[in-house]
C-alpha cells in the first residue's frame, strides 16, 4: 500500500512539473537568455565539461543553479521560461 501510494504520489508530482513547463515561453526565456550572455555562457564558454539534463525536471534544476551561480536573480516563471526555450532549442524533450 504505502508504495503504491508513493508511486502515485511520484506520478502526480511528475505530471504537476510537465504541465508547469508546458508553461512556459520559449520566447522569453530567450530574451532573458540573450538579456546576460555574460552570465548565461561564462561557464560554459571556459571549456568546462558539463553533462547533459537528460529530462526537463533535470534541466529546470540546472537552470535555477545557473541562475543562483550567474545571480541573475529570476523569478520561478522567468526560469521556467529559460527552461522552455532551451528545451526548444537545444535539447526537445
Amino acid at each position: 500500500m504505502k508504495y503504491s501510494l508513493l508511486m502515485l504520489s511520484s506520478l502526480l508530482l511528475a505530471l504537476f512539473t510537465l504541465s508547469v513547463h508546458a508553461a512556459g515561453d520559449p520566447v522569453k526565456g530567450k530574451l532573458l537568455f540573450e538579456k546576460h550572455p555574460d552570465k548565461c555562457l561564462s561557464c560554459h564558454a571556459t571549456g568546462a565539461k558539463f553533462n547533459k539534463a537528460t529530462n526537463i525536471i533535470e534541466l529546470e534544476k540546472r537552470v535555477r543553479k545557473c541562475d543562483i551561480s550567474a545571480k541573475t536573480n529570476w523569478y520561478d516563471q522567468e526560469v521556467i521560461d529559460v527552461t522552455s526555450y532551451l528545451n526548444k532549442q537545444y535539447y526537445k524533450f
